[in-house]
């Protein structure tokens, strides 16, 4: 498995990202009002597992006011539940912590909030209704006693 992480807006991997987004979001979801690629991407950092040339996973992290975001999250289906999820949302907290972010955000879909706990995110907010599907905003912190001192909370 091959991984690339940077800004792949202009390389020739770009439409197979944006045609897995659209594949996952948009066909087998069927978000509403989603767009599988928007001008937030050109200032993102992506991170594209691909094997043989084949994208198998994405996402992106943008920086905004010294927050990471991390976005558009997606596994392609014959590539699932062989832990590239997992690795793929490890790998992206990691890379937004080596930009020099302290705080990782994740705006999750609420059915997958324990597998974001399991990885050392907490819920910021109740559930939100986005692109037509429940959303619960979660952060992790770089910090391992900022992030206790909130689990406290």
């Amino acid at each position: 498995m091959e991984r690339f992480f940077g800004n792949v807006r202009q390389q020739p991997i770009w439409d197979d990202v944006v045609a897995l987004r659209n594949s996952v979001f948009i066909q087998e979801q069927s978000l509403i009002d989603f767009y599988p690629e928007d001008e937030e991407d050109d200032d993102c950092m992506h991170l594209v597992y691909s094997n043989n040339g084949e994208v198998a996973a994405s996402s992106r992290i943008r920086i905004v006011d010294g927050r990471g975001y991390i976005e558009r999250i997606c596994v392609k289906d014959s590539y699932r539940k062989q832990s590239l999820g997992r690795r793929l949302v490890k790998d992206s907290i990691d890379m937004a912590f080596t930009l020099g972010i302290n705080t990782a955000t994740i705006c999750a879909q609420a059915h997958l909030q324990s597998f974001y706990k399991s990885e050392g995110f907490i819920a910021e907010s109740d559930p939100i209704q986005k692109f037509g599907i429940k959303h619960v905003e979660m952060i992790k912190y770089s910090d391992f006693k900022e992030r206790q001192h909130i689990e406290k909370r």
